[in-house]
């Protein structure tokens, strides 16, 4: 069908591998105990705000390198 398709799961992993395991907490909600979570919380599953706005350059990045139509809007 000539679908095109971005391995985001792959990209990531290869990403969160590279950055190590301490750096690699901030992409994720890794929180210091607070008035909501008072033992904190550790989150391996959920983006944290700059993970999610990382992944999304990730994917930019692979869409621009697909050449999709899209991307010349893409800010």
């Amino acid at each position: 069908m000539k679908v095109p398709v971005i391995d985001l799961q792959k990209l990531t992993e290869d990403w969160v591998t590279g950055l190590g395991d301490e750096p690699s907490k901030a992409m994720y909600l890794w929180l210091e105990p607070d008035g909501k979570f008072p033992e904190g919380r550790k989150d391996d599953t959920h983006l944290s705000e700059k993970g999610a706005r990382e992944v999304v350059l990730l994917a930019m990045e692979e869409c621009k390198k697909l050449n999709l139509p899209f991307v010349k809007e893409l800010k």
